[in-house]
């Protein structure tokens, strides 16, 4: 199984330029889009997104990135941000069950957001490629 845990940050007014941290990906409302909707348009928002580098253990990356962002809220709201979630996708072959504890549903709550969850069932090469790219056990 490969993971791929990460924190989206978005408002209309939101400008993560403004945030002293290295998002994954950012941009401020304004620039032009590449691909989907605003192609070639305006974006009306900005947004940002941080994915937890697979270098952090599978069993840590929850708390990695709680204590990453929590200290960060403030900022992140003064910066435009209105809405914020964390985001794991799991990359799985042949089983997807998953248990969170309490203690990580606490640790989420901490963050004062939504959790979204989505799980992709993949081939057994891809599988193996994602866990050599995402990490994962």
């Amino acid at each position: 199984m490969a993971w791929c845990i990460s924190f989206k940050i978005y408002g209309e007014e939101f400008h993560p330029s403004r945030v002293s941290f290295q998002f994954t990906k950012q941009h401020d409302p304004g620039v032009i889009g590449t691909v989907g909707r605003y192609r070639g348009q305006a974006v009306p928002y900005g947004s940002a997104s941080y994915e937890v580098p697979s270098s952090v253990p599978n069993a840590d990356r929850l708390r990695y990135l709680v204590e990453t962002f929590e200290p960060l809220l403030g900022d992140i709201r003064a910066a435009g941000a209105t809405e914020w979630h964390i985001d794991i996708c799991r990359y799985y072959n042949a089983q997807c069950g998953e248990a969170y504890s309490l203690e990580d549903l606490l640790l989420i709550a901490r963050l004062q957001c939504g959790f979204w969850y989505s799980a992709y069932s993949v081939s057994k090469k891809e599988e193996k490629k994602l866990q050599r790219e995402l990490g994962g056990f």
